[in-house]
């Protein structure tokens, strides 16, 4: 028997971009038989101070916890050399990362919004493969996001 498991990260996400119209943004998708892949999730845009607009792209990453614990491998995060180089075009451009830490239900989970840079330096200093659940309570404290009315904060990247 084959289980699907759906993304609700990736859906939570959806709902939260409509939820702020002061953010555009969408999916990217691709075509699995193009063999190209896409370089984040999201693409979105925004105005952010001096900058009148501001380009973003975010891959979401979905831990699914077991018995409370769960565990991102580092090897999932593939798009790391594009986001990187989608930064590195224009300083008004940003990426992200967008890690769930999903326990059932998202009063019981976490999320963080991760600069990609930020995580690039987290895994190059890492000792390990992966980063648990308890490891990133600690290490990403910093990039917690608030769950409110069902949807995230999506102004804690700006």
């Amino acid at each position: 028997m084959v289980t699907i498991v759906k993304n609700k990260l990736e859906k939570l996400f959806s709902k939260s971009l409509k939820a702020d119209n002061t953010i555009w943004g969408m999916k990217l998708h691709n075509n699995p038989l193009s063999h190209q892949n896409t370089p984040a999730d999201y693409i979105l845009s925004y105005e952010n101070g001096d900058i009148p607009l501001k380009l973003t792209l975010v891959e979401c990453k979905q831990v699914t916890c077991k018995n409370g614990k769960g565990r991102l491998a580092f090897k999932r995060l593939k798009q790391m050399h594009d986001l990187i180089a989608f930064e590195n075009y224009t300083p008004s451009h940003n990426s992200y990362f967008c890690i769930a830490y999903y326990d059932k239900r998202w009063d019981k989970s976490e999320v963080y919004i991760i600069p990609v840079r930020i995580m690039k330096e987290l895994i190059d200093n890492h000792n390990y493969v992966s980063l648990n659940r308890e490891d990133a309570l600690t290490k990403l404290k910093h990039f917690k996001i608030n769950i409110e009315k069902g949807v995230l904060d999506l102004w804690a990247m700006k």
